[in-house]
């Protein structure tokens, strides 16, 4: 800020409120912008403001009872192409009312063949019943993710590379919390990733 937009441009803006609540909440607020309009390139600006009023809504998606559960939202924000590394965003809420402590993402093998290469792994097998190999190479080995208060989150970032170009699904995530408690939480999901040359 100042934002110079010109002529058929235009500008949009995300707010994002953090905040918690066991139930959600609701409220009206006023949000203003004031700007300097110009009609023409010799002009004398003139100053405008809109003005309107936004109700907020906090979609809490946080139990009203107690809850030893993580939320993980999965996300791939770039171009998948095939032999160079992408990244999936993995975003982890703390839903229970206790810290998680000493957590790290994993890729549980269970059946699956693997092959290991240094600090790579190959994934030579099906994860899952009926489903084709993903061809995914896969960077990280493990992510840890620290700690995680009560109603708080934090994100990881698993890396991979695509093998081969089509439409790979990701493979699933599992979060071990190691220590005394020694649990783990199952991140499954229908993520996919289209991979090009």
């Amino acid at each position: 800020m100042p934002l110079k937009i010109c002529p058929r441009e235009a500008h949009a803006t995300i707010l994002h409120i953090l905040g918690s609540s066991e139930t959600g909440q609701a409220y009206v607020s006023p949000l203003s912008v004031t700007a300097s309009v110009k009609s023409s390139e010799n002009s004398r600006p003139k100053s405008v403001v809109a003005a309107v009023e936004v109700e907020w809504v906090s979609a809490s998606q946080v139990p009203s009872s107690t809850s030893d559960a993580l939320r993980v939202d999965v996300t791939v924000e770039q171009d998948c192409k095939v032999g160079n590394p992408f990244s999936a965003i993995l975003t982890v809420h703390n839903l229970g009312q206790k810290t998680a402590q000493n957590l790290k993402v994993v890729i549980p093998r269970g059946a699956a063949e693997t092959e290991t290469v240094n600090e790579f792994r190959i994934l030579n097998g099906s994860e899952m019943e009926n489903e084709e190999p993903n061809d995914l190479l896969e960077v990280d080995d493990a992510v840890p993710l620290g700690e995680i208060r009560s109603r708080e989150s934090t994100q990881a970032e698993m890396r991979f590379i695509a093998l081969r170009p089509g439409t790979l699904k990701l493979p699933q995530f599992e979060i071990r919390e190691s220590g005394d408690s020694n649990r783990s939480f199952k991140c499954a999901h229908n993520v996919l990733v289209v991979a090009t040359q």
